[in-house]
């Protein structure tokens, strides 16, 4: 299992990037981050490739069932980007339109190239 954090500024947004392990391994990382136990109790990776959740909104949980090595796996990434991105403008009242969609594009790429700079 391979995790790192990511600060997610100017939004003031951590996330939490974890490839591999299990339910229980993840559930183990968001306790010692402070999670609630009622909010750990909605995590179930478990019959899914990837997983993404914000957590009270300033915390946001990405993860994928194996690293992004392939065309099909880089896909995932790609979908939980999108829901995160998602998560994160949502949390700051930003909304899917013609004026802020580069705002979304250009967190999107932001996010695309932190991830990939950690998993060198």
């Amino acid at each position: 299992m391979k995790a790192f954090k990511i600060r997610v500024e100017p939004y003031g947004r951590k996330l939490w990037v974890v490839i591999g392990g299990d339910t229980k391994d993840v559930l183990r990382l968001l306790k010692k981050e402070g999670i609630s136990k009622k909010e750990r109790r909605k995590v179930d990776l478990s019959d899914c490739d990837g997983y993404t959740y914000m957590f009270d909104g300033l915390f946001t949980l990405l993860w994928l069932q194996k690293a992004p090595n392939n065309p099909y796996r880089k896909g995932i990434l790609a979908h939980e980007i999108g829901h995160t991105v998602d998560f994160i403008m949502s949390y700051c009242n930003v909304t899917r339109d013609n004026d802020a969609n580069e705002a979304f594009m250009y967190l999107t790429g932001w996010i695309t190239q932190e991830i990939y700079k950690k998993l060198k």
